[in-house]
């Protein structure tokens, strides 16, 4: 049900840009991923206002996700559009800049559209990989960060 999801309180898209986006009362933004997940939320395409990019990024991506079927949270890469789950309170309070308020409760169908991640680290390296087609991709600044 849409009524168990963080309602948006407005949708925004940027000029010339076909991405929507819902911007959330906690002053986050989350890319609604297709038309598809946009009306399984019951959003009105007459509800979308345009604004410039500037506008856009003053509001930060959404990375904290669970759904209303489940109490697991994930994080969103949104350059890469994939999730990693956070499997306990201890890993979730091991990134510093995680907020148990700034978690969302998207649509399943919306979660879908993030595979899940394969992350490894050494450690005793700073290093993260991400791992895909048995191929290695180092990812140290979006992650270290969090």
């Amino acid at each position: 049900s849409t009524l168990d999801v963080t309602q948006a309180s407005s949708l925004y898209k940027s000029k010339g840009k076909h991405r929507v986006y819902a911007i959330y009362p906690n002053g986050q933004k989350h890319y609604i991923p297709s038309p598809g997940v946009f009306e399984a939320y019951g959003y009105s395409w007459d509800s979308i206002q345009t604004v410039s990019q500037l506008t856009l990024d003053k509001y930060p991506d959404a990375h904290l996700v669970k759904t209303p079927q489940s109490h697991r949270t994930y994080w969103l890469y949104n350059q890469k559009m994939i999730r990693k789950y956070l499997p306990s309170p201890n890993v979730f309070n091991s990134y510093p800049k995680n907020d148990w308020a700034d978690i969302i409760t998207i649509l399943e169908e919306d979660l879908a559209f993030y595979p899940e991640a394969v992350l490894v680290k050494d450690v005793d390296l700073d290093s993260v990989y991400y791992i895909e087609d048995n191929r290695s991709e180092e990812h140290t600044s979006e992650l270290q960060s969090h």
